[in-house]
């Protein structure tokens, strides 16, 4: 089963990408095949371009001679830069008649003003003609956290949520079809749970549409205490399994993974809880294994992958290597029969 992996990674950051001392560590893994995929920032929270043509055409290149997979990460409408020079295409305050400030303190770009859709299709275009095989649209949703309430944002389409996310990536597809590049959303992973996550705006069925391939972020400390619960020590990989798996079945798509490999509300983080995650993504079939540490600290990640190569991943609680190994809550019926590996 292991065999079937297509893609094992990690995320970088761009101030960590672009230090060669930290790459050459990065190139080595792939070297000794533990790795042979990285998401790396074009264009981040801040608003900022990180590459220029020539940066962005080695990138390329190198992954190529190494045997990378390249992908190469743009954060849509979370933008604190843009808004700020161009008030009128940000999402304002009814009360302040300002900008618009979340609970965070970051700032958004209208999703709504397709002036928005066409400078994040154009940061794509570029990377897409720089050689980039596969881009990852992040942030593609409405703001969610803060007084929202107090939201303005112009809706000239007049058009749903939902429809206007599906809308924006139809456009983005459309454009970049002739560069064949991969295009994936990034979603929330309460996405395959639910039907439609209304605030964000992101379903499942409208968002795949004009998609290549569905990217989740399941990091189990996101969900409530009660959340799969029934699943018991082996709720993380639950996690992985379930949601990859209605995922699948709901947008028809090949599901990437992103894995959680920083220490936030995780009990006994380490390269276990990492693994964890890695094997429900396993068992569930996900084409892309990518995992996500901000600040690019990878120590008990790479320990976690290094076990995937020597091919003990299947080796749970038990011990015991199956043809087709489910762990004891799954066949105590914790998860619904369908979901269950057949």
């Amino acid at each position: 089963m292991i065999d079937k992996i297509i893609f094992l990674g990690l995320y970088l950051n761009p101030f960590i990408a672009k230090k060669s001392d930290y790459m050459k560590k990065i190139f080595s893994l792939a070297d000794s095949g533990i790795i042979n995929c990285i998401v790396v920032d074009l264009k981040t929270e801040h608003g900022n371009i990180w590459f220029n043509e020539d940066e962005l055409k080695k990138l390329v290149t190198k992954c190529e001679d190494k045997k990378i997979h390249l992908i190469m990460r743009i954060v849509c409408f979370l933008d604190n830069s843009l808004p700020l020079k161009e008030k009128e295409r940000a999402v304002l305050s009814k009360s302040k008649k300002e900008v618009w400030k979340d609970i965070h303190g970051n700032y958004w770009l209208n999703p709504f003003d397709t002036l928005n859709w066409d400078y994040n299709i154009e940061v794509a275009e570029f990377a897409a003609k720089c050689g980039v095989p596969e881009i990852h649209f992040d942030y593609i949703r409405f703001p969610s956290d803060g007084d929202l309430a107090d939201v303005e944002m112009k809706n000239p389409l007049n058009l749903e949520k939902e429809s206007l996310l599906k809308e924006f990536l139809r456009k983005a597809f459309l454009k970049l079809k002739k560069y064949e590049v991969i295009i994936t959303p990034c979603l929330f992973g309460f996405v395959p749970f639910w039907k439609s996550v209304k605030r964000e705006g992101q379903k499942l069925e409208e968002i795949s549409i004009y998609a290549d391939r569905i990217a989740l972020m399941l990091y189990p400390s996101h969900y409530g205490r009660n959340f799969l619960n029934d699943a018991g020590e082996v709720k993380n990989m639950a996690i992985y399994f379930t949601g990859i798996l209605l995922g699948k079945k709901r947008s028809k798509r090949l599901i990437e993974a992103y894995v959680q490999g920083f220490n936030y509300r995780a009990k006994n983080f380490g390269k276990e809880y990492i693994l964890d995650q890695i094997r429900g993504a396993v068992l569930a079939g996900a084409e892309k294994i990518i995992i996500w540490h901000a600040a690019g600290k990878y120590e008990p990640a790479i320990e976690a992958l290094k076990e995937v190569k020597k091919k003990k991943l299947l080796e749970f609680y038990s011990g015991r290597r199956d043809s087709n190994p489910r762990p004891p809550a799954w066949e105590a019926g914790a998860l619904p029969p369908e979901l269950l590996p057949q």
